[in-house]
C-alpha cells in the first residue's frame, strides 16, 4: 500500500486540525467530528488527548460523518 493509500493514523488526524481560540467554561461539552471511521486504538487515543487537554469540560466524539442536532417542539 503506497502512502497515498494509507488510511490517516488519529495522530496524523489532530496534527492537519485547524485550531481556533475557544472560551470554554467548566462544563461547556464540545462536539469534535471526524469524517471518517476511527479504529478503536485511534478513538481511544483521541479521546484520552482530549481529556487531557481540556480536563474540565466534556467531550462528544462523532466519526465517520455522523452530526448531531436538537429538534424542539414549540409549546
Amino acid at each position: 500500500m503506497s502512502p497515498a493509500e494509507r488510511p490517516m493514523t488519529a495522530a496524523e488526524l489532530l496534527d492537519t486540525v485547524e485550531v481556533e481560540r475557544l472560551a470554554l467554561r467548566p462544563g461547556d461539552i464540545l462536539v469534535f467530528k471526524c469524517p471518517m471511521r476511527l479504529s478503536d486504538a485511534e478513538y481511544t487515543e483521541i479521546s484520552e488527548r482530549i481529556k487531557a487537554w481540556l480536563p474540565d469540560n466534556k467531550a462528544m466524539l462523532l466519526e465517520g460523518g455522523m452530526d448531531v442536532a436538537v429538534l424542539r417542539a414549540e409549546a
